[in-house]
């Protein structure tokens, strides 16, 4: 029974790792971006769609049944993730500074 469950949630957890990783990853860049940390996090999420577009790390969506079934999924998963870098490091930004040492910023 518990290998049925897990057959049935992994392909919700190949599309929502790529997603949470990106999102995470933008954060993070965002947080530490002095300037434009909308732009940092997109910036992430970029840089991850380029090394999914080489082959290096998994697409969030599998392969289509035809070629463009297969087109529109790369492109809905890229926007999701570029979408979803640049608004992770947008709420990154908008949170209050994380280390005392930013506390003279902004006086």
């Amino acid at each position: 029974m518990l290998g049925f469950a897990a057959f049935a949630i992994a392909p919700v957890l190949g599309i929502a790792a790529p997603v949470i990783g990106v999102a995470s990853g933008a954060y993070l860049a965002g947080k530490r971006a002095k300037l434009g940390p909308l732009y940092h996090g997109a910036l992430v999420a970029g840089c991850y769609v380029v090394l999914e577009g080489i082959g290096v790390v998994p697409t969030p969506i599998g392969v289509g049944d035809s070629p463009l079934a297969d087109s529109v999924a790369i492109i809905v998963s890229d926007a999701v993730l570029l979408a979803t870098g640049a608004l992770a490091g947008w709420a990154a930004g908008r949170e209050a500074p994380s280390s005392s040492s930013d506390t003279g910023r902004g006086r």
